[in-house]
């Protein structure tokens, strides 16, 4: 067992994280380059959360879940550049090649791992989609939506021949299925510490944290 303390940048203990378990040794590890599921000759104390290092595991993998007593899944997280944001998948620990008899370690804590929250904070953009919609002298109903990132300068009455020019000051997004963010202001994540019978404890990823190894048995 180890017991980890957490300071601020100036030096005042923040936390105690107590009990954390030491690396367990895995054996006779196998992966199949295609799939974040690992065999090894025995799960006995793993358990999710604890973060694996092992030949072909992507960097910063973690097990989501013990499926059996001989089967690890694997969870990682990573930063999506399409979507602007880290993602937590089980896709994202998919082991790179195919290996067998080979050896690795799940941690009660790794500086190596670092969980993103499923749901950061942060500024959204493309939610909604503003329009407006308009009817003159019997004329038909219509609507236009503001063009994404652009002010609307004017619109065109459908079924007469006025013609309005107004100027809106408005910019609105389009709908998207996976927005992007405008600003990003969420944590980096988390480390995780696991303990006695699993027991999880998250500390935040901030840099201005110092995590200091206090007592290890």
């Amino acid at each position: 067992m180890a017991s980890y303390k957490i300071y601020d940048d100036s030096g005042r203990l923040i936390s105690t994280v107590v009990s954390v378990l030491t690396p367990v040794a895995l054996t006779n590890v196998a992966t199949d380059g295609s799939t974040s599921v690992i065999t090894l000759d025995d799960t006995t104390g793993c358990f999710p959360g604890m973060p694996i290092s092992a030949p072909y595991v992507p960097q910063g993998s973690f097990i989501a879940a013990v499926m059996s007593s001989t089967e690890l899944l694997l969870a990682c997280s990573a930063w999506n550049t399409a979507s602007g944001v880290f993602t937590t998948s089980y896709d994202n620990a998919v082991t790179t090649d195919t290996g067998s008899a080979m050896s690795g370690y799940a941690y009660g804590f790794s500086p190596m791992c670092l969980i993103q929250n499923f749901f950061p904070l942060g500024t959204w953009r493309n939610l909604v989609s503003s329009q407006f919609s308009y009817k003159v002298g019997g004329a038909s109903t219509s609507e236009t939506a503001f063009t994404a990132n652009a002010e609307v300068t004017g619109y065109s009455l459908v079924g007469t021949p006025v013609v309005a020019t107004p100027t809106y000051g408005v910019k609105s997004d389009v709908v998207a299925a996976t927005p992007l963010k405008r600003h990003n202001g969420e944590p980096w994540g988390y480390y995780p510490f696991v303990s006695t019978n699993g027991l999880l404890t998250c500390i935040p990823a901030n840099p201005q944290y110092q995590i200091v190894l206090s007592s290890a048995t």
